[in-house]
């Protein structure tokens, strides 16, 4: 691979929650629509309990499919998302979903491993926390259980890494509003050595 960053491609089947699907235009005339989707999680725990976890993320649409889709999308609507992970995810390709209860979030990340903390869970499992250099920003990456355990004497800083699993998402206040932070749950990975 040769150290050579390819960035994120992001998979994503959830429902709109953004009520005013407004088209914005660029001075050259090219249309921009920003959506939030959010993304849900549930699973049973150890002792039978039901958890559930919600992860929201921004879209970009652009073009002609930003104006074909803000006249058609409501909140609720369920979506198939194809894109790029940077600031937001960049839709390649959007697609209508039938409103059910599956959700799908996964995500094929490849970058340089720049920084690598070892840590161990609440329930002493190893847990490493990465941070990958994409093509124009960084990506946390989060490893835990038996995926840290297979890469923890493997990895090293400046090696190249293609992880895949979840994007998680929380929101940050900044000075000109409120951002979204990501990261990826790996739960697989694969490094690449120089020959």
């Amino acid at each position: 691979m040769n150290n050579q960053v390819l960035g994120c491609q992001v998979n994503l089947l959830g429902n709109v929650v953004s009520k005013q699907n407004t088209v914005r235009y660029f001075a050259d005339g090219k249309a921009v629509l920003m959506l939030d989707l959010v993304v849900k999680k549930s699973w049973k725990t150890a002792q039978g309990e039901l958890k559930s976890h919600d992860t929201f993320v921004t879209v970009r649409v652009l073009d002609s499919l930003a104006e074909q889709i803000a006249k058609q999308v409501q909140a609720g609507d369920a979506l198939f998302v194809q894109g790029r992970l940077g600031k937001y995810i960049e839709v390649a390709q959007l697609q209508w979903a039938d409103k059910n209860k599956l959700f799908w979030n996964q995500v094929y990340c490849s970058g340089v491993v720049s920084q690598i903390e070892r840590l161990k869970s609440v329930s002493d499992a190893d847990y490493l926390k990465l941070v990958l250099q994409l093509e124009q920003t960084t990506l946390e990456v989060n490893l835990r259980g038996k995926t840290a355990e297979l890469m923890l004497d493997k990895l090293t800083e400046q090696q190249s890494l293609l992880v895949e699993g979840a994007l998680g998402s929380k929101s940050l206040k900044t000075a000109s509003g409120y951002e979204r932070q990501y990261w990826i749950d790996g739960h697989t990975c694969v490094n690449f050595e120089e020959k």
